[in-house]
């Protein structure tokens, strides 16, 4: 058995150099690399080696023997979704591969090799961002965590696939886990009604009488298929034990089916807009469902008055924080928005109070300066109100949109499947709390909250501690008369009647 896998890479002075993989015995990424298939997944769950099966790609695995260092028509398009991610996996690991191989232009993040072959990094943040390939050509293109793709993104670089040098033949190469936007498509596309390793045939008939063929197959992997972090790290799989139920039948078995009964539906792409400030003068509102030994989350709508369009534009997930923390770190991030805050909305667990203070955790917030509404807990109905919060309108306008920084809220939302228990609810076991927090925004939008119900003295207006407007004492609502001397009383130190007011008292 051998223990550890080589290639041989000639450069243009026809010298044989060998690039090493960390790679011991790993039969299913020999099976992805080897796959003749036109369109080739890889991988379905963590720690499979996916990413490093991808650079190997990018850099051989060509027909006939062609690669990077071997032909100059060799242009290999290596695409994740954002440039971090690409910066901090792949482009990093093929520097420790190439730094001394091929020279790498970090301006245009491209490899180029001693006879003019490429490999291109890039990212597709958002549709607009096709149009950087628009006039482009590429002989391979490399997806890393295709399910993070949308189907138009992927489908429209087909276009972009060809070949100039009949030695090289086009093809397409991805590897992902089974959780994400894109996991309909690539399940439909990859899994759904076929064997595993099994290369499948589509043939299709052109315009000018030609027959053409297109294969496509998936190479499944997983944690255990990787020997060699299994024996760096045997502990990894073991932390993916730790995971929710749902996530590690994803990321530990590669289970296609662990997402299929996806809560939220209509949470898509579309949903997703850039980051941008929100206007001074937009109404906010707050969400929370709190948690202390579990998570505590807090989303933060704002409303464009002219269009109506509801921005989640910021949020807050952390764990084992206290009360006074949580409000300060709400209070920051607000900031100058505050005076425009309209309501803070949470479920009626805040209410109860501790036993031994007889304080609640609405009674806590409350003294930091921030009063929550409770809002109706009947989960079914909020569910609804939440779906109608994100489908679009009839005229298919979608009038909620989620800011990207909001990634944790993003994670969660996709994460969330049905109860197989209850068919109308929310598989509650997890990471609920910003669909929750979610939920208690749809709910109080839709209601006529009446604040009224808790005794806790606060502003209506601001939110703060203090005296209800129609509590103001009487003293405090009359007007000041002018003149008056400071110190003096003028019910017991009445000054004696001027002649002229006894003149007028007696006709």
């Amino acid at each position: 058995m051998k223990k550890h896998k080589s290639r041989d890479i000639k450069n243009a002075k026809a010298v044989e150099q060998k690039i090493s993989w960390s790679l011991e015995d790993n039969e299913s990424l020999e099976k992805f690399l080897s796959c003749p298939a036109d369109e080739v997944l890889y991988g379905g769950a963590a720690g499979c080696a996916k990413t490093e099966g991808l650079i190997i790609e990018s850099i051989t695995g060509g027909s006939g023997g062609e690669n990077l260092f071997t032909n100059g028509n060799w242009k290999c398009l290596f695409l994740r979704r954002t440039f971090p991610e690409l910066e901090n996996s792949a482009i990093l690991r093929s520097q420790e591969l190439l730094h001394d191989r091929a020279k790498y232009d970090a301006q245009k993040h491209r490899w180029t090799s001693p006879v003019g072959g490429i490999i291109q990094y890039g990212h597709i943040k958002n549709d607009t961002d096709l149009v950087k390939h628009h006039s482009a050509e590429y002989t391979k293109i490399c997806y890393d965590e295709l399910t993070t793709f949308t189907e138009r993104m992927y489908l429209y670089l087909f276009s972009r696939l060809r070949s100039r040098d009949e030695k090289i033949k086009p093809c397409i190469r991805a590897g992902t886990n089974p959780i994400g936007f894109g996991l309909g498509f690539v399940k439909k596309r990859f899994i759904t009604d076929k064997e595993k390793y099994k290369i499948y045939h589509e043939s299709l008939k052109l315009p000018n009488g030609v027959i053409t063929d297109w294969s496509r197959c998936f190479i499944p992997a997983n944690v255990f298929d990787n020997k060699y972090l299994m024996k760096t790290d045997p502990l990894y799989a073991r932390r993916l034990y730790e995971l929710p139920e749902v996530e590690r039948r994803a990321l530990l078995h590669g289970d296609w089916d662990a997402f299929s009964g996806q809560f939220f539906p209509e949470f898509s792409e579309d949903h997703l807009i850039d980051d941008f400030e929100i206007p001074s003068d937009w109404p906010i509102w707050i969400s929370l469902d709190w948690g202390m030994q579990t998570r505590c989350g807090v989303l933060f709508f704002a409303e464009d008055p002219e269009t109506g369009v509801i921005y989640l534009f910021d949020e807050i997930y952390v764990k084992m924080m206290k009360v006074d923390q949580v409000s300060d770190l709400i209070k920051s991030k607000l900031g100058d928005h505050f005076v425009y805050l309209r309501g803070r909305y949470s479920d009626k667990r805040i209410m109860v109070k501790n036993e031994d203070t007889n304080v609640s955790t609405q009674e806590k917030f409350a003294f930091s300066g921030l009063y929550f509404t409770p809002v109706d807990t009947n989960r079914i109905a909020g569910w609804h109100r939440a779906r109608e919060l994100l489908s679009p309108t009839l005229q298919g306008e979608l009038k909620f949109c989620v800011m990207r920084k909001c990634v944790n809220f993003i994670r969660t939302m996709l994460e969330m499947i049905f109860d197989a228990k209850n068919p109308d609810d929310m598989y509650h076991r997890g990471e609920t709390h910003l669909p929750d927090a979610l939920r208690y925004f749809a709910i109080a939008r839709k209601s006529n909250i009446n604040d009224e119900v808790s005794a806790i003295p606060f502003s209506e207006i601001t939110g703060y501690v203090g005296i209800r407007e129609h509590e103001i004492p009487l003293r405090y609502k009359i007007k000041r008369l002018p003149g008056l001397v400071r110190g003096k009383n003028y019910f017991l130190d009445r000054p004696e009647p001027s002649k002229n007011f006894i003149e007028m008292a007696n006709g």
